[in-house]
């Protein structure tokens, strides 16, 4: 009996110093497990967020005076001083405002708000979990260099562009964890900082544009290979584009339009091959566009507009099968137009304007079924084919300023989408204006002056309802107005000068109400008249015949 007693009591002890040993085990480990995570922010921390974020308020002024409507939200609870609430406040509610699971603050979004004042009195420190920030679109102020972030360590998105910002791109270092940065369109000037990609090497989206920043561009790309998106237009940047920029082969968007750039474009700009948009656009690029653009092949958009680039447009750009956008106009270009381009297969513009392109548009044009917006005017090209008249949803069509011989062809006549065609100062002769152009109903602007054009005025152009300047001057028409004319019921300027027109003004013409200018000067028939019903119309509306060869 003493000894099943003993054995019962060294069963309950032992048991006892096993449960004890484990319970320390697990008060260690708690300890452990608390000591490595961060401290969940607590009521006090929701507090001290909502209070910066009311005190940075009570700073501002809004596109209505005071915050009182603008923010109506950001309200401390009934009773609650604003500086310092006694009561719990979470401001994960407020507008503009995104909260993670515990309650902090992650997401701060105010842009466009009309906001008028400084960041002085937003203690950022008071934000531990702040990730995203974009106050874009305000009239926010301050020195650039001056504000800190280095506070907020989870800080990836600053979003500060459209404001009035004025300082550096210095002090940058203190957000290394920043994967998109915009602070376009404020006052920033100096020279852009050389350690950039040291300072910033999580950076993916970095624009800067419309600043003053000026200087060199600086071979910074070497290993900069995360960027994805890079825009620096609208600033005052001088010198080359460094070769180096061609290791940026994640890069997708790159604009350095509207500077003051030189020299060639690099050959190494080849290597982004997953470049979807080229801006270079309005600098002082001169050379040729290199051949290894070819490379491209998920590029959408390329615009060299304004520059000093000569040669020829090269073959290697009917690779480009997914462009959408061609702009090299007002370039030094010469060299006829590739065949291949007949390969860009989803243009919807194609904008060649003021070069020195001789030759001919080439026939291959008439495969680009998606093209809406055509302009080779100001070149030295010689004919247009026909095959143009393919391209049925072609909403404009620009080939003025040319040395265009021939007719124009009947097969125009299906390009039904059309509403402004320009072929003045051209050679087309041929014949009259063919009658199928009565077909382009939705026209609303038609110049055809200054050409040798002969032969009448067509009836089909009563056709034409929806023009409303209707251009022939200076070519060599013959004949009467036709009275079809008077179907023009939108026509605002009617320019006939320059011809050899004559006979009487139908009257229907004169009813036209929303005519502001006719112009029929330089028709030296003595036979030109008008009739006195339509002379009289003109005259209650007010409309004055241009020229002395109109008799009454």
């Amino acid at each position: 009996m003493q000894q099943k007693a003993w054995m019962e009591k060294n069963y309950y002890h032992s048991r006892f110093s096993v449960l004890f040993l484990c319970s320390l085990l697990y008060i260690f480990l708690s300890a452990s497990d608390a000591a490595a995570a961060p401290p969940l922010p607590g009521p006090s921390s929701i507090r001290s967020e909502a209070a910066a974020l009311l005190r940075w308020k009570e700073s501002l002024e809004g596109p209505h005076g005071n915050l009182t409507y603008d923010l109506k939200t950001w309200t401390p609870p009934s009773g609650a001083a604003t500086s310092r609430p006694k009561v719990s406040v979470s401001p994960c509610s407020w507008e503009g405002i995104i909260c993670n699971s515990a309650g902090s603050v992650t997401e701060i979004h105010l842009q466009d708000r009309g906001l008028r004042g400084t960041l002085d009195e937003l203690s950022l420190s008071s934000f531990p979990s702040l990730a995203h920030l974009d106050l874009s679109g305000n009239l926010l102020e301050g020195v650039l260099q001056n504000l800190s972030f280095s506070s907020i360590n989870n800080l990836i998105h600053l979003d500060l562009s459209d404001n009035d910002f004025y300082g550096t791109l210095d002090n940058l270092s203190s957000s290394p964890g920043l994967t998109y940065l915009d602070v376009s369109r404020n006052g920033l000037h100096g020279r852009f900082p050389s350690n950039i990609r040291e300072t910033l090497p999580q950076l993916t989206h970095l624009y800067v544009s419309g600043n003053r920043l000026s200087g060199t561009l600086p071979p910074l790309f070497n290993n900069w290979t995360n960027l994805n998106s890079l825009g620096l237009d609208s600033n005052n940047f001088s010198g080359s584009i460094p070769p180096e920029i061609g290791k940026l082969a994640k890069l997708e968007i790159l604009d350095l339009s509207y500077n003051q750039l030189n020299g060639s474009i690099p050959e190494e700009i080849g290597g982004l091959v997953n470049l979807v948009s080229l801006h270079l656009m309005n600098n002082s690029l001169s050379g040729v566009i290199p051949s290894s653009i070819g490379n491209l092949s998920d590029l959408g958009y390329l615009s060299l507009h304004g520059n000093s680039i000569s040669s020829s447009i090269p073959q290697e750009i009917g690779h480009l099968g997914n462009l959408v956008l061609v702009d090299l106009g007002s370039n030094l270009l010469g060299g006829i137009i590739p065949k291949s381009i007949g390969g860009l297969l989803k243009l919807n513009f194609l904008h060649i304007v003021f070069n020195n392109i001789p030759g001919s548009i080439p026939s291959e044009i008439g495969n680009l079924t998606s093209l809406y917006y055509l302009n080779a005017s100001h070149n030295s090209l010689g004919s247009i084919p026909s095959e143009i008249g393919n391209l049925t949803s072609l909403l404009s069509l620009d080939a003025s300023h040319n040395y265009l011989s021939g007719n124009i062809p009947r097969s125009w006549s299906n390009l039904g989408s059309l509403y402004d065609l320009r072929l003045d100062g051209n050679r087309l002769s041929g014949g009259p204006i063919p009658p199928e152009i009565g077909s382009l109903t939705n026209l609303t602007f038609l110049s055809l002056d200054l050409n040798r054009i002969s032969g009448p005025i067509p009836q089909e152009m009563g056709s034409l309802l929806s023009v409303g300047n209707l251009s022939l001057s200076n070519n060599s028409l013959i004949g009467p107005l036709p009275s079809s004319l008077g179907n023009l019921s939108r026509l605002e300027g009617l320019y006939l000068d320059g011809n050899h027109i004559f006979g009487p003004i139908p009257p229907e013409i004169g009813e036209l109400q929303r005519v502001s200018v006719l112009d029929l000067s330089g028709n030296r028939s003595p036979r030109l008249c008008a009739s006195s019903s339509s002379s009289n119309v003109f005259t209650s509306i007010g409309i004055d015949f241009v020229g002395r060869s109109l008799q009454s």
